[in-house]
């Protein structure tokens, strides 16, 4: 396995070093911020991202990646599509997950001309320093590639924000949002890295009862949501955050505010919402 993950702000060093790795079986890649870093600082961003050229051909000359980690990608140019592709060659045929932000996923699955037949797991960070530049035309993608019928997409917070309130409350629509033709989604992942799933899942709610009813209100687009899957971050070294979470208490919050959702999944338990009562 190897893995590059840059800590400070400056990327210039990565740039340079991406020209001259060669490592013909790398399987796990992984290039951003800190997610020590991210958790202390949650607006931090880099002065001066990769672009998008010099990850791609890397990518393109490591082919047997299955799990790629992409943050803080500078934009490719602003040409159509076929414009910018890198090479006319197969990219990443082995790609089984992809954590990014919702731009960058766009750009790479047209970079991999569509094929995401080997995908089942796509992650979109949802934390602060991204919100700004999330891509709504993310939920038109995925109508189009049916990409929410063969991956399962898991949407990754940090802590509660009234950022993130904001922009939870900018998707809910005055009439018909683009999530509800995401028809055939039925299970749906939240990661939690940071304090997330304890500050809205706790019985008192932390005094986060707005964000907590914008959030849920938020996963009601979803058609055919069915399973919620709930994921605590491994690398919050020094908590114990899964083992804060009661599972039976976020199945009551979640039957309560998400009438459609059946069960909810955290760790080995799986709690049919139905059977909890208040």
């Amino acid at each position: 396995m190897g893995v590059l993950e840059e800590t400070t702000g400056d990327f210039k060093m990565w740039t340079l070093a991406l020209l001259s790795i060669n490592l013909p079986a790398l399987n796990d890649f992984a290039l951003g911020p800190s997610i020590r870093i991210a958790r202390h600082i949650p607006d931090a961003g880099f002065t001066s991202p990769i672009a998008y050229g010099d990850i791609m051909k890397f990518l393109y000359r490591h082919p047997t990646i299955k799990v790629l980690d992409l943050l803080e990608i500078a934009p490719p140019p602003n040409e159509s599509p076929e414009g910018r592709f890198v090479s006319r060659k197969p990219l990443l045929l082995e790609l089984q997950n992809l954590r990014t932000d919702a731009l960058f996923a766009q750009w790479m699955i047209a970079e991999k001309r569509g094929d995401v037949s080997a995908l089942h797991t796509l992650t979109l960070s949802l934390f602060p320093v991204y919100l700004d530049v999330f891509d709504t035309s993310i939920w038109g993608f995925f109508h189009s590639s049916q990409l929410h019928k063969t991956a399962q997409l898991v949407f990754e917070f940090m802590h509660c924000s009234m950022e993130l309130e904001t922009w939870l409350r900018s998707q809910l629509p005055l009439s018909e949002s683009p999530l509800a033709h995401l028809v055939g989604l039925h299970r749906l992942g939240i990661r939690s890295m940071g304090r997330f799933a304890t500050e809205i899942w706790s019985s008192d709610c932390g005094g986060h009862d707005s964000l907590r009813d914008v959030f849920h209100a938020w996963l009601n687009l979803f058609p055919n949501l069915e399973e919620l899957e709930i994921k605590v971050g491994s690398e919050m070294v020094g908590t114990n955050v899964q083992g804060e979470l009661d599972g039976q208490t976020i199945a009551r919050i979640v039957g309560r505010l998400c009438p459609r959702v059946k069960r909810v999944i955290l760790g080995a338990e799986t709690i049919d919402v139905e059977g909890i009562s208040d």
